[in-house]
């Protein structure tokens, strides 16, 4: 059996406990926010920088990157 390594913890992630997303392989368990920690599915994440986001996280860093966009001009 193929193990391949968790994209968060490094531990091997065996199929009844996998998700695959953003290019990587993940235990469902760390799947989650980089911010809130609150778990995540294939159906509601978005990523950024091949990383979790929940989608109010997402959408705070994305106007805040849009602020500092402004404040250079």
């Amino acid at each position: 059996m193929n193990v391949q390594p968790c994209a968060r913890c490094g531990y091997g992630v065996y199929p009844a406990e996998k998700i695959n997303c953003i290019d990587q392989t993940w235990h469902k368990a760390c799947f989650h926010c980089e911010v809130c920690k609150m778990m995540l599915t294939v159906n509601n994440f978005v990523s950024h920088e091949k990383k979790p986001y929940c989608q109010a996280h997402f959408n705070i860093m994305e106007d805040h990157c849009l602020d500092s966009q402004k404040k250079e001009r």
